[in-house]
């Protein structure tokens, strides 16, 4: 029954939790993003890679860049250029490094350059190249007004490109949708700003229309799945199999009326299957105890019979020694020496 309670809880979920949801994702994809990467090329060796990811994923934060957007094509990303790097003649010896960070935002997808920024010269000492390079990353600082003109200037030509660019996007959603990539089309959609408002609202619309699609086509293919699987027997694990299935559905498909239907039914039938099976097993409960309670029956009859038996016994013996002991003594035994044989 565990089963379809957990059905029937899915489908009576509280929709407006649900809701609230969605709209906070939506929103949430509507911005404009920016994604921090650092590239394999750049000249930041490994160990100071993952300090500069954090600069930078805390740089988009900060400016309201960062998203959950599916598409990472507009990224924000570093590189940093060695000016000079000496190493004292002390013992031990100190390296020293002069470096030149250069920041950029651009379009993976298109390789266009948006904007970028040239950080002030940084130095860094260490007992090694590794301690003195990451010293001197750690003097990174992107909350200057030079930064935040690098970051408005990359937000205003992505909002240029999108300008440009929103209704072919929507339109390439479309024929993607159409050859049944639902998912790649809805991705593309949702990476319309909501600062281009009518093309926003456009997309919105269109994601909405094929996330319906999309839906309703993987609903009918579950539907379908379960029936099948509980037409082919309507036991117990049938019904389980059949039931998550029909959990998957989303519960805005338009095949959910008849999803419920089924799903009752076998809700109805498994608890008919378990009231059988509980009655079946008390029975078998019941002839159990029927069975021990024979047979402790029977062991009590077969101590009363042995304690019978030893009865018999002992009043036979107590005949035979009674007439034995009538007899007259023909024999005297001299019981010394009976231990020298």
């Amino acid at each position: 029954m565990k089963k379809v309670f957990i059905f029937i809880l899915l489908i009576s979920s509280s929709l407006s939790v649900y809701c609230q949801n969605v709209i906070s994702y939506i929103n949430d994809l509507g911005r404009l993003s920016l994604t921090p990467v650092v590239s394999r090329r750049a000249e930041i060796p490994g160990y100071a890679a993952e300090l500069i990811t954090n600069l930078l994923n805390s740089t988009v934060t900060q400016y309201g860049l960062s998203s959950r957007s599916a598409q990472k094509r507009f990224v924000i990303t570093a590189n940093i250029v060695v000016v000079s790097h000496e190493i004292t003649a002390t013992a031990p010896p100190i390296v020293s490094v002069v470096l030149v960070p250069t920041f950029y935002i651009g379009d993976l997808e298109t390789g266009n350059l948006y904007s970028s920024y040239t950080h002030p010269t940084i130095r860094g000492v260490g007992t090694n190249e590794t301690k003195a390079y990451l010293s001197a990353v750690k003097t990174i600082n992107l909350n200057t007004p030079g930064v935040r003109s690098f970051i408005e200037e990359g937000k205003m030509k992505l909002i240029e490109y999108y300008g440009v660019q929103a209704e072919s996007e929507i339109a390439r959603a479309n024929g993607l949708a159409n050859a049944g990539h639902y998912d790649e089309a809805i991705g593309i959609l949702f990476e319309v700003p909501s600062v281009c408002e009518s093309s926003y609202q456009k997309a919105l619309h269109l994601a909405a229309t094929i996330y319906q699609k999309k839906i309703d086509e993987e609903g009918e293919h579950l539907l379908r799945k379960a029936q099948s699987v509980w037409d082919s027997g309507n036991n117990r694990n049938n019904g389980i199999t059949a039931l998550d299935h029909l959990a998957a559905i989303s519960p805005y498909a338009s095949c959910m009326t008849k999803a419920n239907a089924l799903g009752k039914a076998i809700a109805e039938k498994m608890k008919e299957l378990d009231d059988r099976e509980w009655a079946f097993r008390m029975r078998q409960y019941e002839d159990a105890q029927k069975k021990e309670e024979y047979a402790r029956e029977e062991e009590k009859m077969k101590t009363i019979l042995q304690h019978k038996e030893r009865m018999l016994v002992i009043e036979a013996a107590e005949k035979i020694g009674t007439a034995l002991a009538s007899r007259p003594v023909t024999k005297i035994y001299n019981f010394d020496y009976i231990n020298w044989w």
